[in-house]
């Protein structure tokens, strides 16, 4: 007689069980424990599909560099690249008016978990049409703030292999299968890339001017002296 067959929450709850024994501070943990709650099959879906992959040297919870490991600061409060994420909803309230104090609203993620920080990104009277045009450039620009306020993580982009797979955060859209997360960090290392190769060129541009420069003083210190020995 076969035994009853693990539903898809069964099988993720035994699998953190095994990754806490194996790492209590795993990111993956404390994605699994905002998400979980929601009991969505999609979210599971993408779980199973992503996540608890320790093998993959492009997975961004192992490269510690999933928005539910990066810490960012925004108006002078630190928090997850994911809560501000949740917070920069409050920004694109529907029929707000122009003088709408969101920031405040904004800087309350800052005081609260990522559960709960979630439940209140959930809750946002959005407009949609808005936020759906604009939540991938706001994830873009967060994620690019926050290494760019972590020398060692941006590091680890700079070091990692390209297309970086999403495997921390349990959504379809931001992990597996569309991967936006991995698609994002891919895009700010090219763009690291050219950005330090533009600096380097002008690095060696600016150098370049600096001996022209002492080749012209020395030119004159010479003219310069031979001028003094004529006098004499």
């Amino acid at each position: 007689m076969f035994g009853k067959m693990e539903s898809a929450y069964e099988v993720v709850l035994r699998e953190m069980d095994a990754l806490r024994e194996q790492d209590a501070s795993h990111p993956l943990l404390l994605a699994l424990d905002a998400y979980l709650p929601t009991q969505d099959d999609e979210i599971f879906d993408s779980i199973l599909d992503s996540a608890f992959d320790e093998t993959n040297p492009s997975s961004t919870s192992l490269l510690k560099l999933s928005p539910l490991c990066l810490t960012v600061k925004v108006f002078g409060r630190a928090m997850l690249v994911m809560q501000a994420f949740q917070a920069s909803k409050e920004k694109y309230v529907k029929n707000a008016p122009a003088d709408d104090p969101w920031k405040t609203r904004f800087l309350a993620y800052a005081d609260v978990d990522l559960n709960t920080a979630n439940t209140m990104g959930s809750k946002v009277d959005l407009d949609v049409n808005r936020w759906d045009q604009v939540k991938l450039e706001v994830m873009s620009d967060l994620m690019k703030q926050a290494l760019n306020q972590d020398d060692a993580a941006k590091a680890r982009l700079m070091q990692a292999p390209a297309n970086l797979k999403e495997d921390a955060v349990p959504h379809p859209f931001w992990g597996s299968p569309n991967n936006n997360i991995g698609l994002i960090l891919d895009d700010l290392k090219k763009e690291f890339q050219a950005d330090d190769k533009a600096d380097k060129a002008d690095d060696k541009a600016d150098d370049k001017a600096d001996d022209k420069a002492d080749e012209a003083d020395d030119t004159g210190n010479k003219a310069g002296k031979r001028k003094l020995k004529r006098k004499r």
